[in-house]
């Protein structure tokens, strides 16, 4: 009898796939018994780590969005010769900070206890928020600083990696489901509730408090970073007095850095595309590492490598459109409506407020439609409420922009009506769009807003969801660095470029762009839809076509 070799599957063995007696169309998986659990009894204490790793998610999602409110106006603040391409970089500073760190803090992780990195990018977010805070105070190259701190920040953000990956591993698999998406709803709520708190500093006006002794500037624009600052604070107490690590899933630490360095990319990497590689696992008795054969759980459990790869670059595509709201709120209201700084920065900053009601109810939402629509369905739903809430922005009717007047001057004086220095209204010297482009009319920004919202919400939760589940019980430390450095890449490239296209061809470009950009993404998820499934129905569907083709091969022989 020969022996079966499939095309494009590997042989199953019951340590790889354990799920080939269950039903092919069943897509929940079999929970894990916490034994220490069971013993100890000390759940709540479990419960408490995790929520401390979803405050932590929720405090990283602040820092990076508390400043879009008011980032424009204090960029004009600091530099007269501001402009929306420039305020891109600025943008994007944050995120490429967080792509270069997210792979490999999720990789540390892997080997060392989660407080060490967690603590480490919690201390570095909070310098990158005060420095930010102290930009006013760099005359010169206040713009600059700006850039710096924004990528500081991003560096301490990597932790979003760790916070996924410690889901993963914290939560038994009947409660993952809950627990991601709790994660993802803390992520993205944050993104969303950043502009909201900038209100808290409304009352302190564009002066505010002054200590010049020490260059402190403590007003509109500056409190956010404060804020930023002070919640990273008490998220290091909380790490510190309170955070236990917990692992349901027998996948063991990597301890001796020593070994560490030996085998991280080498022998890791190695681990991660070949099913014959021996898995690297902690010695219980000297807390050593062996690379030998093991019985362990921690052995590497192979995965749908395509369906996690669509995912990731789904999501990237997503991020980059929802750079809209990180980017052009605000420039956008001041060119389509002629209003200042301190107004512009007050209305994105009360409409992100309701912003925050609806992301709420849009996650709470989804967690009680999931019980009877299946998660793909959902995602693909939040992708067209994207879509649509896009086109609601496209610039329509007869109406122009209000465009600058600070060249108006006096037929009689020869005086400028008003202050040169000022920007009211849409700059047509250097955006010649502002003149024969249609207006988007306020209702049109407001609605657009709530529309795209909940989409945004819904996608990225349930793409978060599914790329656990694709990954199954494997240690996913490295893997959600990488989706969380693809998130990154598409929130750098979307200010980049869409910020670029917004000052040189107008709203109307921009947007027909992000549309295309959201189909983009709605045609890959249809057409690899049956791969994005759990990773117990893709164990179950290889476990079917070898038995099948293991069959129609023994009755050729």
């Amino acid at each position: 009898m020969r022996k079966a070799r499939i095309s494009g599957y590997a042989p199953i063995n019951a340590d790889e796939c354990d799920y080939a007696d269950q039903n092919v169309e069943d897509d929940h998986e079999e929970p894990v018994v916490a034994k220490d659990e069971k013993e100890n009894g000390d759940r709540y204490r479990r419960y408490l780590s995790i929520a401390i790793m979803m405050f932590s998610m929720l405090v990283s999602s602040i820092g990076f969005s508390i400043i879009f409110g008011s980032v424009w106006p204090y960029y004009q603040e600091i530099d007269d010769s501001a402009t929306e391409s420039f305020l891109g970089f600025i943008v994007a500073a944050f995120s490429f900070g967080q792509l270069l760190t997210s792979p490999l803090i999720g990789m540390w992780s892997n080997y060392r206890p989660v407080k060490e990195p967690l603590i480490i990018t919690l201390i570095v977010s909070t310098a990158g928020n005060l420095l930010y805070s102290y930009a006013e105070a760099f005359e010169d190259g206040g713009k600059w600083i700006l850039i710096i701190s924004r990528f500081i920040m991003g560096l301490g953000a990597g932790n979003v990696a760790l916070a996924r990956s410690y889901m993963s591993s914290a939560t038994l698999e009947t409660e993952r489901n809950t627990a991601m998406s709790l994660l993802a709803s803390m992520q993205a709520l944050g993104f969303i509730l950043g502009p909201a708190l900038g209100l808290l500093f409304q009352p302190l006006g564009e002066d505010g408090l002054k200590w010049s002794a020490i260059k402190l500037y403590f007003n509109l624009y500056t409190g956010p970073g404060f804020l930023g600052a002070l919640l990273s604070i008490i998220n290091i107490l909380m790490v510190v007095f309170f955070f236990k690590e917990y692992n349901l899933q027998g996948m063991k630490k990597r301890i001796h850095l020593s070994r560490v360095w030996r085998y991280c990319f080498a022998k890791c990497m190695y681990m991660e595309s070949s099913p014959e590689a021996k898995p690297l696992v902690l010695n219980d008795d000297n807390d050593d590492i062996d690379d030998g054969e093991t019985s362990n759980p921690s052995t590497v459990h192979k995965y749908d490598y395509v369906a996690a790869y669509v995912l990731i670059v789904v999501f990237f595509l997503i991020l980059v459109v929802f750079a809209v709201l990180d980017t052009l709120l605000t420039p956008m209201a001041e060119d389509e409506y002629g209003w200042n700084g301190d107004k512009s920065t007050f209305v994105v900053n009360l409409l992100s407020a309701f912003n925050s009601v609806i992301s709420i109810a849009s996650f709470m939402s989804t967690r009680f439609i999931l019980k009877w629509v299946s998660e793909r369905v959902i995602f693909i739903a939040g992708l067209i409420l994207m879509i649509v809430g896009t086109v609601v922005w496209l610039p329509v009717g007869a109406d122009k922009p209000d465009i600058e007047l600070t060249d108006i001057h006096d037929s009689a004086a020869g005086e400028p009506l008003v202050n040169t220095t000022s920007k009211l209204g849409c700059d047509y010297r250097s955006q010649s769009w502002c003149l024969d482009q249609p207006k988007i009319y306020l209702f049109q920004y407001i609605i657009g807003l709530y529309i795209l919202t909940p989409g945004y919400c819904a996608s990225s939760l349930i793409c978060y969801t599914m790329f656990s589940k694709v990954l199954g019980p494997r240690p996913q430390g490295l893997m959600m660095g990488l989706i969380s450095a693809a998130g990154s890449a598409g929130r750098t490239a979307g200010p980049l470029l869409l910020a670029n296209v917004y000052y040189k061809a107008g709203p109307r470009t921009t947007f027909l762009m992000c549309i295309g950009i959201i189909i983009l993404a709605l045609a890959i998820l249809i057409i690899f839809y049956r791969r994005i499934v759990p990773h117990s129905v893709y164990c179950q569907r290889k476990a079917v076509k070898f038995r099948s083709d293991s069959v129609t091969i023994n009755a050729d022989t």
